[in-house]
C-alpha cells in the first residue's frame, strides 16, 4: 500500500492447474523475492479456505520462514469485510481487457502490464511449470491440519502466527492471546526444499485440442503454434 508495487503471477492450463500448492507457490516465491527487506512480515487474506486458510499454504509459509529466519502473521479478514487493495488492482485490469482482442495468454501478460502507468505499470511474472512447488506432498514437515482443536473448526481461525523455529500459533479472535497450535507428535521442522509439482508440462482434453484446431481460422498466424 505504501509503495504502490504490484506483482502479477500469470500461467496458462498446461504449465499448472489451480489446486492450494499453486497458490502457496506464488506467495512464497514473492517472499523469497523481498527476504532482505523484513524481518517479520503481515499477510492479510480472506477466508476462502481453497487459497488461503488450509494445512498447504500453512506449511509453505512455516517451510520459509525457517529456512530464511522470519516470523509472519497471517491476518484472515472477517466475512462480509474482505475488501482488500488487490481488489483496485483486479477492477482496473478487468477495464484494461474491455473491447481488447486476446488471442493467447501472452495477450494477457501485455495487457496486465498496461493496465496501470502511474506510478508505473504493473509487474507480471509468466510462470511455467518448473516454478511451482509441491507443498501437498512435502513429507519433510508437512503441515497434517490447522484445525485447532475438536472443537473448533479451521474456519474459525482468524490469524495464524509462523516462526522461525517452526513453531505455529493461532487466534480465534483478533483481541486474543496467540495459542500454540498443536502440530502431533509426528511433526517435523522442515530442512529440505519442496520437489517441483510437475516434472512436465500438462495434458489438456482431446476435445479442448480439437476445439483449439477449429479456432485457427480466425486466429493471426503468429499465434497459431500456441
Amino acid at each position: 500500500m505504501a509503495s504502490k508495487d504490484v506483482v502479477c503471477y500469470l500461467w496458462n492450463e498446461v504449465e499448472d492447474g489451480l489446486n492450494a500448492s499453486e497458490f502457496a507457490s506464488c506467495l512464497v516465491s514473492y517472499l523469497e523475492d523481498n527476504a532482505e527487506s523484513f524481518d517479520k512480515a503481515v499477510i492479510y487474506s480472506d477466508g476462502c479456505t481453497f487459497q488461503n486458510q488450509n494445512r498447504v499454504l500453512a506449511t509453505a509459509l512455516r517451510y520459509f520462514c525457517v529456512k530464511y529466519g522470519k516470523t509472519i502473521e497471517q491476518k484472515i479478514l472477517e466475512r462480509g469485510h474482505t475488501q482488500m487493495e488487490v481488489d483496485s488492482v483486479h477492477a482496473i485490469i478487468e477495464r484494461r481487457l474491455k473491447n481488447m482482442d486476446v488471442y493467447s495468454p501472452l495477450d494477457y501478460v501485455n495487457l496486465v502490464k498496461v493496465a496501470r502507468s502511474n506510478p508505473y505499470p504493473y509487474k507480471v511474472k509468466y510462470l511455467t511449470f518448473d516454478f511451482f512447488k509441491d507443498f501437498d506432498m512435502y513429507k519433510e514437515g508437512t503441515i497434517k491440519s490447522i484445525k485447532p482443536s475438536k472443537r473448533e473448526n479451521v474456519t474459525s481461525i482468524c490469524a495464524l502466527r509462523y516462526s522461525e523455529d517452526g513453531s505455529l500459533c493461532y487466534k480465534l479472535n483478533f483481541s486474543d492471546d496467540w495459542e500454540i497450535l498443536p502440530l502431533g507428535r509426528r511433526n517435523q521442522i522442515p530442512t529440505a526444499d519442496p520437489h517441483r509439482l510437475y516434472k512436465c508440462k500438462r495434458k489438456i482434453k482431446k476435445s479442448k485440442f480439437d476445439h483449439l484446431q477449429f479456432l485457427k481460422a480466425v486466429l493471426p498466424a503468429e499465434v497459431q503454434h500456441f
